[in-house]
């Protein structure tokens, strides 16, 4: 790569998802070092583990008649010893021979071993430019874009009042049409992704999306032009795509995976937690799921449902699964980011920054039916902060969310047609790396039921990670 793009590209991913950084540190594999300092591996391990489930906020122990500023210093310098010993043990490790680069940034010759499964674009936008950063297999490329000024990604913006069916639909068809024209296609010409007026019949090549800023929350995986009905003219008629937090992030989950075995599948279902409108379709997706295990002699399907689905009995549960299916409600908090959380029985409720807190050795898959679980904020569009990242991010190497909220009647067969794919082999080991393709292939069954112009069944869907 040309200098100063690799420079862009380290500079762009250390500042990316600053929100990340720390967690992501704590959560690194350790396998290197245990390959050469077990007893350093097991200790930073320890330490890692009560960084990541207290912080500064660990209750310790107190006399009854401190104060809680006492108690609170306590904590506190208690937090700081551990971050200090922490550190220290990283130095130790960067001694250790094939360790001398431990938790330091990525170069770009690593950055760009995230390509091995296709392209990966980052896209940053800039005033009325936006810029483009690709990574090809084996090779790089840096290239600039038009100038544009994309539409918003939400048809009401431009008015406080309700706009007509019509005038939201062209609204939308707008954007997503710029988005073609003058982000999509760029790009496709750029890696030489030939537009043409008879792609493939069946899409293979895939594409993996790291937009920052404004474009973090529009939809690129749905550019096209809507106005031309035959094939040729829309981003999926080429491509399979999968958005990432950061490029690290997709290192991480191009991982080896866990095991050779049959994935152990753990499904949870909510139909009415308090104070939310009941959820037609989530007795029909774990019937779905169900159907592929009729007699579940090797226990690799669990259910918990209902009034069973408390926040203890859920995170114990992933604990041993290595595919999680929620159906559920789930809310995004825009003003702390995670606090969004999946809504289980009653009040109970497992929130982001729950999940990035937990040891997930099995992980490998969630597929995530519920409403906004993939809905960055406007807030702090360049964090990438949401329910779905958060799943990636504590370990699973591929998730299925959605951007906003998504219908009774459409969640059901989007699963059954998911779950269908990845599980149709008779022999062999199901793999994660199929959900991108699943989802893909189940939202164009969805599209020709429901009609490709009606976005709001379709869209929202998307595939994160490897």
């Amino acid at each position: 790569m040309v200098g100063e793009y690799g420079l862009a590209l380290e500079l762009l991913e250390r500042g990316r998802s600053a929100s990340w950084s720390q967690l992501l540190g704590l959560r690194v594999s350790l396998d290197g070092v245990r390959a050469v300092d077990v007893a350093l591996a097991d200790k930073m391990c320890d330490i890692a583990k009560i960084l990541q489930f207290t912080g500064a906020q660990h209750d310790y122990a107190s006399a009854p008649n401190e104060s809680a500023y006492a108690r609170e210093e306590m904590a506190g310098n208690r937090h700081r010893l551990l971050v200090n010993e922490w550190n220290n043990s990283v130095e130790e490790v960067r001694k250790l021979p094939g360790c001398e680069r431990f938790l330091f940034p990525k170069t770009v010759d690593e950055l760009m071993l995230a390509a091995e499964d296709g392209p990966v674009v980052v896209i940053t936008p800039v005033g009325r430019r936006t810029n483009v950063l690709i990574l090809l297999p084996g090779k790089d490329l840096g290239i600039r874009a038009k100038k544009s000024r994309l539409g918003s990604l939400d048809p009401w913006d431009e008015t406080d009042d309700w706009v007509e069916k019509d005038r939201a639909e062209a609204l939308f068809e707008d954007m997503l049409s710029e988005l073609w024209y003058k982000v999509v296609r760029p790009i496709f010409d750029a890696i030489a992704i030939a537009v043409r007026s008879n792609p493939p019949d069946v899409v293979q090549d895939r594409i993996f999306w790291c937009p920052t800023g404004e474009l973090s929350l529009l939809p690129l995986h749905a550019a096209g032009d809507y106005t031309r009905a035959e094939r040729g003219h829309k981003i999926y008629d080429f491509v399979v795509s999968s958005y990432i937090p950061t490029i690290s992030s997709l290192l991480n989950a191009q991982r080896t995976s866990n095991t050779a075995a049959a994935p152990r599948i753990l499904a949870v279902a909510v139909a009415q937690p308090t104070g939310q409108v009941h959820i037609g379709g989530t007795k029909q997706e774990i019937q779905y799921l169900r159907s592929h295990f009729p007699d579940n002699e090797d226990k690799r399907f669990e259910e918990v449902l209902e009034n069973n689905a408390t926040r203890e009995s859920v995170l114990h549960s992933m604990r041993d699964a290595s595919w999680v299916h929620f159906a559920c409600h789930g809310v995004q908090d825009v003003s702390q980011p995670t606090k969004s959380a999946l809504l289980l029985t009653g009040t109970e409720e497992i929130m982001l920054e729950n999940l990035i807190q937990i040891d997930l050795p099995q992980a490998e898959f969630a597929f995530l039916s519920a409403c906004q679980t993939a809905t960055g904020s406007d807030t702090l569009p360049e964090d990438s902060i949401h329910i779905a990242a958060g799943m990636l991010m504590a370990g699973y190497k591929g998730v299925i969310g959605t951007i906003w909220s998504v219908f009774d009647r459409d969640a059901p067969d989007v699963a059954r047609d998911v779950y269908g794919y990845l599980l149709r082999k008779k022999e062999g080991a199901p793999d994660y790396k199929d959900a991108a393709m699943a989802l893909h292939l189940a939202v164009e069954g969805l599209r020709e039921r429901v009609g490709t112009k009606a976005y709001l069944s379709w869209v929202p869907f998307i595939h994160i990670g490897s």
